[in-house]
């Protein structure tokens, strides 16, 4: 997500993500997810990412302090960002969420069907700029209420 924009999605081939792969994805498959966003934004684009192993790797890090110079959020960045943070994050507080409510109510039998699906609700869901603007603006607030209560849990007071 990038203002109101939704980027994407990317399914990755059947297996598991490892450091390469990801590698791969950042310097190939983003270049092309982020073709039609200005490059006025793109240039001032802070990339983020959770701390999961392949985000991680040196390869990803030396790629990212090249491509994304201390505009990268993530484990061994620039700026570290903490762990189990999901409320601060409108992927995980606002985006999956809803994607799930959109698709459990679906009977999928393949994997094709499933992808189909995830497409077809990134579209919809990308039809509604201002839904997607008010959980990215949103994260200030958030982050100011994390501050007041000194890092703990605050999701209950949203």
């Amino acid at each position: 997500m990038i203002n109101n924009q939704l980027i994407g999605p990317y399914i990755f081939d059947e297996g598991k993500l490892t450091g390469d792969i990801y590698l791969h994805f950042i310097r190939n498959e983003l270049t092309l997810l982020l073709e039609d966003v200005p490059l006025k934004t793109r240039r001032r684009i802070i990339f983020q990412h959770d701390g999961a192993p392949p985000h991680c790797t040196k390869h990803v890090r030396e790629y990212l302090n090249q491509e994304f110079p201390k505009r990268w959020i993530g484990r061994d960045g620039p700026h570290v960002w903490p762990a189990r943070s999901q409320d601060l994050t409108p992927l995980d507080f606002y985006l999956w969420g809803h994607m799930k409510s959109l698709l459990y109510n679906k009977k999928i039998n393949t994997r094709e069907e499933f992808i189909h699906q995830i497409k077809e609700t990134a579209n919809m869901i990308k039809k509604k700029p201002s839904v997607l603007r008010k959980a990215t603006v949103s994260v200030l607030d958030r982050a100011r209420k994390c501050i007041a209560a000194d890092g703990s849990h605050f999701e209950y007071d949203l």
